[in-house]
C-alpha cells in the first residue's frame, strides 16, 4: 500500500473548504454524488461547496463529507506560529489541572443533553450553571453585573423609603 499524499494545507476553515472542493473536482464527483455516499439529505454539498456557503462543516457533516472524499485530517504543531505569538500567549492558572476556580465542579459533572437534566437536583443543576457562568465571564465583566445589581437594590429600598414618607404626610 502506497503512502497517503498530501492534498493541501489548512490553516483556516476557508482552506479545508476549498481543498475539499479541490478534492471533490479531482475525483470527478458531482455534489449529488457526494450527498448518496455520505449519507447527507440532498442539496447539502452544494451548499457546503456554494461560492459563498449556506451551511457549514460541523460535527455531524465532517466525517461523512471527509469519508466520502476519501481523506482524514492530521494535525501538526506550527512551529512558526508558535514563535510569533509567543508574547502574546499566557499560562493557565487556578485550580486543579490548571483549570481557573469554579472550573472543577463543572468537569465533574456536566448533563450531557436535556434527557438526563431529570437526573440533576436542582441545586445541583444552579450549581452547574454558576460554575459556567464564572468560567465564560472575566473578572471585569463579573463586576459591571454587581454593579448593576446593587445600584437595582438601592433605588428599590429609595422607592420604597419615598413611598413610606410620603404615606406618612
Amino acid at each position: 500500500m502506497s503512502e497517503p499524499r498530501q492534498i493541501a494545507t489548512i490553516r483556516d476553515y476557508a482552506d479545508l473548504l476549498e481543498a475539499l472542493r479541490g478534492r471533490a473536482e479531482e475525483l470527478k464527483l458531482s455534489r449529488q454524488t457526494i450527498d448518496e455516499i455520505s449519507g447527507l439529505p440532498d442539496g447539502y454539498a452544494g451548499k457546503l461547496f456554494a461560492p459563498v456557503p449556506i451551511k457549514g462543516l460541523g460535527p455531524v457533516s465532517l466525517g461523512p463529507i471527509l469519508g466520502a472524499l476519501g481523506l482524514f485530517l492530521v494535525v501538526f504543531e506550527d512551529v512558526e506560529a508558535l514563535r510569533r505569538f509567543a508574547a502574546r500567549r499566557t499560562q493557565k492558572f487556578g485550580g486543579p489541572g490548571g483549570r481557573p476556580a469554579g472550573q472543577a465542579m463543572l468537569a465533574k459533572r456536566r448533563p450531557s443533553g436535556w434527557a438526563l437534566l431529570p437526573l440533576v437536583t436542582d441545586s445541583e443543576f444552579q450549581k452547574i450553571m454558576r460554575c459556567r457562568q464564572l468560567a465564560t465571564q472575566g473578572h471585569e465583566q463579573r463586576k459591571r453585573i454587581a454593579r448593576k445589581a446593587a445600584k437595582a437594590r438601592w433605588k428599590s429600598a429609595r422607592a420604597r423609603r419615598d413611598t413610606a414618607l410620603q404615606n406618612e404626610l
